[in-house]
């Protein structure tokens, strides 16, 4: 008996949750009906297919506009992080040793097959990446390369061309004419030397080969002394080309000191 009574009581339960379940579908249809009936009625649902609309390009342009801000924001960065690398890098270049670079770029001429048998060029560098080309070469052509090479080198920033273009036989075969002291090469020397801001060159040697090129070599304190030696070579007759092989190398503390005394 009361067995019957509790399964009476589950079909009972059972079928108001039946019930239930039937009522929340059609309350669902007749929610899901309305709608549609809403959007397609000749006069509602143009309204309604209007704000609809309306809401769907408002979301579609802020999020096309919150997609441009995040993709410039992206860029933006890497761009900035790249710049800092680079500025980094050239930083860390600019604190190599002027020599250091000045043998690279040596080591960068000799390798290239129309400029190594030709004569050596004089390297010279400066802090912060300056490099001067000193020299002669037989075309305009192969002084451009030179520049390019050097340019290319790590640690360069700037190159001075001042490698002059001289015909000569001499400098096209890369065979040295034979060199010897002429009367003007030592009128040459003789005005270097009674010049006081150089009086202190030792050694300066001044040759002249048989093709009439007067060379300069020898070690200056500074880019201006090497200047004014080879304007002084330059300003006595009958010197016609002149290849200014000084190198700048500068003094020791004791050389320094030496000229304080004497001033």
């Amino acid at each position: 008996m009361v067995r019957s009574t509790n399964v009476g009581k589950a079909k009972a339960t059972a079928g108001t949750n039946d019930n239930l379940g039937r009522l929340m579908m059609l309350a669902i249809g007749a929610v899901i009906g309305f709608a549609a009936g809403v959007m397609v009625a000749p006069t509602t649902g143009r309204n309604a297919r209007a704000r609809v609309a309306q809401k769907s390009g408002k979301l579609a342009r802020r999020t096309a506009r919150r997609t441009v801000t995040v993709t410039r924001y992206a860029a933006s960065t890497a761009a900035g992080r790249a710049s800092g690398a680079v500025s980094r890098l050239t930083a860390r270049e600019q604190e190599v040793e002027p020599e250091t670079i000045a043998d690279r770029v040596r080591t960068e001429l000799g390798q290239d097959a129309d400029l190594r048998h030709l004569p050596s060029l004089n390297v010279n560098a400066e802090p912060g990446g300056v490099v001067y080309l000193r020299g002669a070469l037989p075309t305009d052509d192969l002084r451009t390369r030179a520049e390019n090479i050097a340019r290319g080198v790590r640690g360069v920033q700037t190159v001075v061309n001042e490698v002059e273009v001289v015909t000569s036989a001499s400098v096209r075969t890369g065979q040295p004419a034979p060199e010897e002291i002429t009367e003007l090469s030592r009128k040459v020397e003789a005005a270097i030397r009674q010049d006081s801001n150089l009086s202190y060159l030792d050694p300066l040697e001044v040759r002249q080969d048989s093709a009439g090129i007067l060379y300069l070599r020898g070690t200056v304190h500074s880019e201006e002394d090497r200047e004014r030696a080879e304007s002084i070579a330059r300003g006595v007759e009958g010197v016609s080309t002149v290849i200014n092989d000084l190198a700048v190398v500068s003094p020791g503390p004791d050389v320094i000191e030496g000229q304080a005394a004497g001033e």
